[in-house]
């Protein structure tokens, strides 16, 4: 609890960093609402409690939500996220007998399908007029295209790598010779 108390401390410097709000209360509720539901086993150490929370906190930063909504939905994200890979890594340990194997990777599956839909909806709660901005834009080896609605949350240096990733593959595709 100690632990919690520190970070949400450090999250009322930050103020809204993590939620997305003007009001740090909310931001403090739901990082402690998002530690709860990663289900920390209680075995770790200060050091790797620390991290995992870390860990989580740089994930809802980097998700920049921009409203209470974009907050909630972010902080599900991320715990669903949690206990999807958990679900993984404990199908993959030694000693696992295949039938518990099956059923926690189908569990892990639903998890899985059910992040991409809150993803999916995060992104629906950014507005069109970001997709349609950045949409507007991409092309490749002269040619206009439609981006993959997650890539409006890209960073503008993401975006122009990705670019540059795309457009340094089609250059060799256009000197191919014609048969």
């Amino acid at each position: 609890m100690a632990e919690l108390v520190r970070i949400t401390q450090r999250a009322r410097r930050r103020r809204d960093g993590a939620a997305g709000a003007a009001d740090p209360g909310p931001a403090d509720r739901l990082l402690r609402q998002t530690i709860a539901a990663l289900g920390l086993p209680s075995g770790l150490s200060k050091s790797q409690r620390r991290r995992r929370v870390a860990a989580a906190r740089a994930t809802l930063e980097g998700l920049r939500p921009q409203s209470t909504l974009e907050g909630l939905m972010a902080a599900q994200t991320v715990a669903i996220h949690a206990a999807a890979m958990a679900c993984l890594s404990h199908a993959m340990r030694a000693g696992i007998e295949a039938d518990g194997a099956e059923l926690t990777l189908r569990r892990a599956e639903r998890l899985l399908a059910l992040c991409a839909r809150l993803t999916q909806g995060l992104i629906r709660a950014r507005g069109a007029d970001r997709r349609a901005e950045i949409a507007t834009n991409w092309s490749v080896d002269g040619v206009a295209f439609q981006p993959a609605p997650w890539m409006h949350m890209l960073t503008a240096d993401a975006r122009a790598w990705v670019l540059g990733q795309l457009n340094e593959a089609a250059l060799p595709a256009a000197e191919a010779p014609t048969t």
